[in-house]
C-alpha cells in the first residue's frame, strides 16, 4: 500500500477575536474553492460565538467541509485536563460527558455530526475517548506526545486514534520568504516516513488565528491559569495585512502541492473513521484462531495478530474466558463474537499475586466469572480472583491462556497451572507522567497529572495498530 493519507484540520477555536471569523472564512473558501477535503474541528463557544455575531457566512463556508469538535470552551478553565486531574474512569468519562457535551450539542445542531474529537493544547486524557463511544464519534484527530503507536493511527479504547504522530506531521507555520519551502520539504519527510511504515497517516493542521496574529489569543488570556471574564478579552497584535496575504497565499499553494501528487490523498475525519474502522469488534473467531491468539499473547503480551487484523489484548481476555465458558459448560464449540472490552478501571488491589500456581479447575471457575463480570460492566476486571487468591489481570490471562491452549489441544484439565505477571507491551506506548509533558502556556507552571496517566496505562489493555481496509 503505497498510497498516504493526508489529513489537513483547522482547529476552529478563538472566540476571543472576532478578525479570526474572518480567517476561518477564508480558509474554508480556499479549500472549497481548490476542491481539497478538509476538517474543520470546532470549539462549542466559537460557533456560538458565530451565532451572536451573525457570521452566517462563515458557518455556510464550513458547513461544505467536513466538521469535528474540539471541546466547549477550549483554553478556558478548567480545561479537560484540569477537571480530570483526580478522576477515576467512571466519574471522569461523566465529567467529559457533562462539561463538553453542550458543545457538541451545538455544533450537531448546527452541521448535523462530528466525525472527531481533539483536546485543547496539552489538555489530553484518555477518558475522552470512552465519552466519544457514547458520542458516536469514531476518531480522536490531533497530536501531543502522550501516547504513540508507532507513530501510526491505531484503536485506543475502542476509537480510532489519529495521534502520537511525530514524524508523520507537516505542520509548519506559514509565513515569511520559506514558509512554503519548509512545509513542502516537511511533508516530503512525513509521507516518506509514513510510507516506510506501511502507508499511514500524515497530519497537516493549522488554526486560522495564526494566519492573522504571531500570538495565540489562548495564551495570552487564559496562559498560566488566568480566567477571565467574557468580554475582557486581550485581542492579540495583528499580522501586517501584506504578512495576512502572504499566509494565506503560501496556505493555498501548499494545498496545491498536495493535490497534484499522485502518492497521497487527502481525507477527511469521515473517511479516516470508514477506513479505518475495526473489523475485528462485532465479527466472530472460531476456536483454531482463538488458540492461536492465546499462544500469541503469551509470546507477545500485547496485541496479536489476526488475518491481517489485530486483537487487542483487552479483546483476547474476553475470547479466551468465553471460550473456557464454553468448556467448562460443556457447550458446543462455536465462533465467539468480538467485543468492545474496555480495560480495568483500577489499579490491582495491594494483596494481587503476580506469580503462582493454582489449580486448574479452580482457574476454569474463575473464568466462568471473569466472563460474566466482563459482560456486565465491559471492562477487564482489575483484580480477577481465582478460588481465595487475588492476582492481577495480567498474571490471570496468562494462566487462562495456558489453561485453553491445554484443554483444547485434547488433554485433561491440568491439576496446577502456572500464573506469571508481566508488564503489557502495550504499556510502552503510554508516556510516564512528567512535568515537560504537560508544558503548554495554558496550564499552570508545574502542572502535573500523575493519575491521568495512570488511568491512560490502564486502557493500554484496548491498544492496537488501526490496519486501512
Amino acid at each position: 500500500m503505497n498510497e498516504v493519507y493526508v489529513s489537513i484540520w483547522l482547529d476552529t477555536e478563538d472566540y476571543m477575536n472576532p478578525r479570526s471569523d474572518d480567517a476561518a472564512l477564508r480558509l474554508a473558501r480556499i479549500l472549497s474553492d481548490l476542491g481539497a477535503p478538509a476538517t474543520f474541528k470546532m470549539v462549542g463557544e466559537k460557533l456560538r460565538s458565530l451565532e451572536r455575531g451573525g457570521r452566517v457566512d462563515v458557518i455556510d463556508a464550513i458547513r461544505k467541509h467536513d466538521v469535528g469538535y474540539h471541546t466547549d470552551w477550549h483554553s478556558r478553565h478548567p480545561m479537560v485536563s484540569e477537571y480530570l486531574v483526580d478522576a477515576g474512569w467512571d466519574d471522569g468519562v461523566e465529567l467529559v460527558l457533562r462539561n463538553e457535551g453542550p458543545g457538541l450539542d451545538d455544533v450537531r445542531r448546527v452541521f448535523e455530526g462530528a466525525s472527531s474529537y481533539g483536546q485543547a493544547g496539552a489538555a489530553w486524557a484518555p477518558q475522552p475517548y470512552a465519552a466519544c463511544r457514547e458520542w458516536g464519534i469514531p476518531v480522536y484527530l490531533d497530536e501531543s506526545d502522550h501516547m504513540s503507536v508507532e507513530h501510526g493511527p491505531h484503536h485506543y479504547c475502542g476509537v480510532i486514534g489519529v495521534f502520537g504522530l511525530g514524524p508523520a506531521n507537516a505542520r509548519v507555520r506559514l509565513g515569511g520568504t520559506d514558509g512554503l519551502t519548509k512545509s513542502k520539504a516537511a511533508l516530503d519527510r512525513a509521507v516518506d516516513f509514513a510510507r516506510s511504515s506501511g502507508g499511514g497517516i500524515v497530519n497537516v493542521y493549522y488554526h486560522p488565528c495564526e494566519f492573522i496574529s504571531p500570538e495565540f489569543p489562548d495564551s495570552i488570556n487564559f496562559g498560566g491559569g488566568c480566567n477571565p471574564a467574557p468580554g475582557r478579552y486581550e485581542i492579540p497584535k495583528p499580522f501586517a495585512p501584506s504578512d495576512v496575504e502572504q499566509g494565506y497565499a503560501q496556505f493555498e499553494d501548499y494545498v496545491k502541492y498536495m493535490l497534484v501528487r499522485d502518492d497521497i490523498k487527502l481525507v477527511t475525519g469521515s473517511e479516516i473513521a470508514e477506513s479505518y474502522r475495526d473489523r475485528l469488534e462485532g465479527a466472530s473467531l472460531d476456536t483454531i484462531q482463538i488458540n492461536r491468539a492465546a499462544e500469541d499473547f503469551i509470546d507477545a503480551r500485547g496485541f496479536v495478530g489476526i488475518d491481517s487484523a489485530w486483537l487487542s489484548p483487552a479483546q483476547t481476555f474476553q475470547l479466551v474466558v468465553d471460550r473456557l465458558v464454553q468448556i467448562a459448560d460443556s457447550q458446543v464449540e462455536s465462533a465467539i463474537e468480538i467485543m468492545h472490552v474496555l480495560g480495568p478501571k483500577d489499579l490491582p488491589s495491594g494483596g494481587a499475586i503476580t506469580e503462582a500456581w493454582v489449580a486448574g479447575n479452580d482457574l476454569l471457575t474463575a473464568a466462568l466469572s471473569a466472563s460474566r463480570g466482563l459482560h456486565a460492566s465491559g471492562q477487564v476486571p482489575a483484580t480477577p480472583r481465582i478460588g481465595d487468591v487475588s492476582v492481577t489481570p495480567e498474571a490471570f490471562l496468562t494462566g487462562a491462556c495456558r489453561l485453553l491452549l491445554a484443554v483444547d489441544s485434547g488433554a485433561a484439565i491440568p491439576g496446577h497451572v502456572g500464573l506469571a505477571h508481566e508488564r503489557l507491551a502495550t504499556e510502552v506506548h503510554v508516556a510516564e507522567d512528567s512535568e515537560e509533558l504537560w508544558r503548554w502556556p495554558i496550564h499552570s507552571p508545574g502542572f502535573r497529572a500523575p493519575r491521568i496517566m495512570e488511568q491512560a496505562r490502564l486502557q493500554a489493555w484496548t491498544i492496537k495498530p488501526a490496519v486501512r481496509a
